[in-house]
């Protein structure tokens, strides 16, 4: 009989004693409650597998199993194959030799497997059982990869203090210069204070070019303030929110070093022409941060700041295309 299940083809042929025999021609059956032997054919993409197995009473042997894997080559193609079967074997129950001769092959033009496989001699008589046709030697192919999930959704910060919020930290040193620019890093250091050396610092963004970037890992924002030729003339301002929070419009107090900070305290850290505290306490406060949409650029930063080394002050205010005083 006949069987097409999905891609792979199955052939059984079923044979007996007597002398009378069916019009398929696959089948050589002559009295099937004196059936004796059956040889199997199943073969498909993959490989094929035939057996012939015989059956007297309670008795069952399988007089023999062959099976084979195709290779295929790394671009699909099936690997040139051809078998040739020879075999010879006696049914002990029956005493009957039986004869299972045929090949398998590749036909790589028309990138098919042909079969033609047969059993004859004991049962079979003079109508052999044939196993014979072709199949597409086309590998099964696997369903693809899911499309790998979206990233989700982070909201861009937009934070802003009321318009009512009077701030916490204030510079007049740096009054007069937020009213004639919005790009600006002004800061006023406590004599003998180690990072600003005791100066007053103010960089208008004109002369002295400022980035600010948003940094995912951190939850902060790092400032850069180039105020010379030389690679040391820059100023670094980094400062995030406590550890699992979030920054905020409004006031951190009593901050630790940046990156060193806890779930309690916010981190802040200003340094300058490769000075550096390294200890540093403070607070800072802000009024204005606006992220870009995507990616880690900030579009507007207002930052009042106060850093405590070793028990000096350095207090400065920050404006990056920000109109807030």
């Amino acid at each position: 009989m006949f069987k097409a299940r999905g891609s792979r083809t199955v052939f059984a042929v079923v044979v007996a004693l007597a002398t009378a025999a069916f019009a398929d021609p696959l089948v050589a059956r002559q009295d099937t409650r004196r059936a004796e032997c059956e040889l199997r054919c199943d073969i498909d993409s993959e490989g094929y597998e035939f057996d012939v197995t015989c059956e007297k009473g309670a008795s069952s042997e399988k007089l023999m199993n062959e099976s084979t894997k195709f290779e295929y080559s790394p671009s699909g193609a099936l690997a040139g194959l051809v078998v040739a079967v020879n075999r010879e074997r006696t049914y002990s129950a029956s005493n009957r030799t039986y004869h299972i001769t045929g090949t398998i092959g590749v036909d790589k033009a028309n990138n098919r497997v042909t079969y033609d496989v047969q059993a004859s001699g004991g049962a079979f008589g003079a109508t052999p059982g044939v196993c014979k046709g072709s199949t597409a030697g086309e590998r099964a192919k696997a369903d693809p990869p899911p499309a790998p999930s979206p990233p989700p959704r982070v909201e861009p910060l937009n934070l802003a203090v009321d318009a009512s919020y009077q701030p916490a930290i204030t510079v007049p040193a740096c009054k007069d210069a937020l009213l004639t620019t919005t790009t600006l890093a002004c800061f006023v250091s406590e004599r003998s204070e180690y990072v600003g050396q005791g100066k007053t610092w103010i960089l208008r963004g004109d002369v002295a070019p400022m980035t600010v970037e948003y940094k995912p890992y951190s939850g902060g924002v790092a400032v850069q303030v180039k105020d010379g030729a030389d690679p040391g003339d820059m100023w670094n301002f980094e400062l995030s929110a406590p550890k699992n929070a979030k920054l905020r419009a409004g006031l951190f107090e009593n901050t630790a070093r940046n990156h060193f900070q806890d779930e309690t305290r916010a981190g802040l850290s200003a340094s300058g022409h490769s000075s550096a505290c390294g200890e540093e306490t403070g607070r800072f406060e802000i009024l204005e941060l606006l992220q870009e949409p995507q990616g880690a650029g900030v579009l507007k930063l207002a930052l009042n700041f106060e850093q405590i080394c070793q028990g000096k002050y350095l207090r400065g205010v920050i404006r990056f295309n920000s109109s807030v005083k």
